[in-house]
C-alpha cells in the first residue's frame, strides 16, 4: 500500500491537469501505447519456436487491464459520502517524498520537511495568514526596511520563499487533508494566483518571467501532522537574483544574498559576462582600458585608416 501512495501526489496533479478520471484514462493508456510495448500482441508461439522479445499475446493485455481493475472493490455511493462526512480527518495525506517526476507544469520534488530558520528582527514580526495553521515566521530587516534575505528569499503575503539564480521555491502552509482537487495554482509567464478550496492566498504580477512549461507545483507533508505544503517551483527565464516573488510585496535587500556559486555552473552566456565584468573591474584598478574602452579605441583606430576621416 505505502508504494502505491507514493504515487498519490504525482497522479491526482495528472488528474488535475488532464481535467477528470476520462481524460487522465486516455492519458495513460496513450502513454502505454506511444511509449511502451503494451498495445504490441502476437499469436500464443507454438511450442518449442523460439519467443517475441516485445509484446504480449493476444488477449493477456486486456486481461491485464481488468485484473489491475478487479482488485479493488466497488464501493457504494452513500456509503462512501457518509464516511466523509462522519470522519472528514480520515481522508488520505499525501506521502512525505512524493516520487521526483520528469518536466510537468504541476509536478515539483517534495519540498523540505521543515520551513528554514527565520531570525529574530528589530521590528514586530510580520506572519504571513492563511486559513491555516502557519509557523511563526519573522523576518529581520535592514536599515532601509528591506529584509534580510532567508535562503535567499524572504517572507511574503501568506506564504515564504527561497532562490537561487535559476528558480524561486514559494511554500504556502495549509491544514493537513489538502489534496490536489482543493488547490487551483495558475501559473502564467509573470503572475502566479493560488486558491486553496475557492480561497485565494496568492495572486499578482511575479518580479521576473518564468518559463512557465517547466514550472511545477505539489503538495508535500511537514514534520508538524496537522500542516501540509504547497510547494510552487518557478524557474526563471534568465539568472538574476529577485527581490519579491509578488510585485507590490515586502522586498528583500538582494545585495546580501549568499551567491556564492562556481563560475563553471553558470551557462556559457552568464559566464561570458562574469569573466568581463571580473576583466574590466582589474583593468580599472591597473589604471588600463575596459573592454568597452579597447574596443573603441580599435574603432577610432580604424576609422582613421579611412581617406578624409577627420580622426
Amino acid at each position: 500500500m505505502e508504494d502505491q501512495q507514493a504515487f498519490d501526489d504525482m497522479l491526482t496533479h495528472i488528474a488535475s491537469k488532464a481535467g477528470g478520471i476520462k481524460p487522465l484514462l486516455d492519458t495513460f493508456f496513450s502513454f502505454l501505447e506511444r511509449k511502451t510495448d503494451f498495445y504490441v500482441q502476437f499469436d500464443q508461439p507454438a511450442a518449442g519456436k523460439a519467443s517475441y522479445k516485445m509484446g504480449f499475446p493476444k488477449g493477456v493485455a486486456e486481461k491485464m487491464v481488468l485484473q489491475a481493475f478487479r482488485q479493488y472493490k466497488l464501493q457504494d455511493y452513500e456509503t462512501v459520502m457518509g464516511n466523509q462526512k462522519e470522519q472528514p480527518a480520515t481522508l488520505p495525506s499525501p506521502p512525505q517524498t512524493p516520487s521526483k517526476p520528469t518536466a510537468s507544469e504541476h509536478l515539483t520534488p517534495a519540498a523540505p520537511s521543515t520551513p528554514p530558520k527565520m531570525s529574530s528582527g528589530s521590528q514586530p514580526p510580520k506572519t504571513p495568514t492563511t486559513s491555516s495553521k502557519m509557523p511563526p515566521l519573522t523576518p529581520s530587516y535592514t536599515p532601509d526596511g528591506k529584509q534580510y534575505p532567508i535562503g535567499n528569499g524572504g517572507i511574503g503575503e501568506n506564504y515564504y520563499w527561497t532562490q537561487t539564480l535559476r528558480d524561486v521555491t514559494v511554500y504556502i502552509d495549509t491544514a493537513a487533508g489538502c489534496r490536489g482537487k482543493d488547490v487551483k495554482c495558475d501559473i502564467k509567464a509573470q503572475a502566479l494566483k493560488v486558491a486553496i478550496r475557492g480561497e485565494v492566498v496568492v495572486d499578482g504580477a511575479l518580479e521576473g518571467v518564468v518559463k512557465t512549461q517547466e514550472s511545477m507545483w505539489t503538495i508535500s507533508t511537514t514534520t508538524d501532522s496537522a500542516i501540509q505544503q504547497i510547494v510552487i517551483t518557478l524557474e526563471k527565464t534568465r539568472p538574476t537574483w529577485w527581490k519579491h516573488v509578488i510585485s507590490g510585496h515586502e522586498e528583500i535587500d538582494t545585495t546580501k544574498v549568499d551567491s556564492t556559486q562556481n563560475i563553471g555552473e553558470y551557462d556559457d552566456n552568464t559566464q561570458a559576462a562574469i569573466r568581463k565584468i571580473m576583466f574590466d573591474q582589474k583593468q580599472k584598478l591597473l589604471g588600463q582600458p575596459t573592454s568597452e574602452e579597447s574596443a573603441m579605441d580599435a574603432l577610432l583606430a580604424k576609422a582613421s585608416l579611412v581617406p578624409g576621416s577627420p580622426i
